[in-house]
């Protein structure tokens, strides 16, 4: 099993702002602090039955994420550490301000037919990438917990579904700050928690 973990709501989601590599908000501690009862129930299974890899994003927010919801059970400092888990980047409008909730249609009115914002991450690309990542962290059987970031989380979901980028918005309701995903290694999506 692999469980998408998104951050916390951070400085640069409070205020509308793509991108960027901020802190959590108080809002994001108290998201992060609350994901730990789920994700310790979801860990005691996986150790009990094969072991896991716990991986996170270079990006702040999620090692803080992954920091309020373990730092006293769980020694962050040794989970992997994964650039194919960054959010995604977004050319030309990284670090824009856009009223808060409205980053993913505007995304999706000006990213070319390529899901890509000129200057900017390609999602298809990125998603294959983290994918490819997951299944490597996944082999011997171990379940993978990742600590990433929404845009991310959703692109990864429509390749692993077989949906067009521009069905991400689908995945919405699934992946927004604090909370859980798990996918099967058959592609069988449930949504397990979300602090929201």
């Amino acid at each position: 099993m692999v469980y998408l973990v998104c951050s916390g709501e951070s400085e640069a989601n409070r205020e509308g702002i793509w991108g960027g590599n901020t802190l959590l908000t108080e809002a994001g501690k108290r998201q992060a602090k609350e994901l730990a009862p789920v994700l310790i129930k979801e860990i005691t299974k996986s150790l009990q039955s094969g072991g896991l890899e716990m991986v996170v994003s270079p990006q702040t927010s999620a090692i803080q994420t992954a920091d309020y919801a373990f730092g006293n059970i769980l020694d962050v400092q040794k989970f992997h550490i994964d650039e194919a888990f960054r959010e995604i980047h977004f050319g030309r409008y990284e670090e824009c301000r856009i009223k808060p909730g409205q980053c993913l249609s505007y995304f999706e009115k000006n990213a070319s037919s390529l899901h890509r914002i000129t200057g900017g991450d390609n999602l298809q690309e990125r998603a294959d990438e983290a994918i490819l990542r997951l299944l490597d962290y996944q082999k011997g059987g171990k379940d993978v917990y990742i600590f990433t970031h929404n845009t991310l989380i959703r692109s990864i979901l429509c390749r692993l579904y077989g949906k067009s980028m521009d069905q991400i918005a689908e995945y919405k309701a699934v992946s927004g700050n604090g909370s859980i995903v798990g996918v099967n290694t058959t592609c069988c999506c449930k949504a397990i928690g979300h602090t929201n």
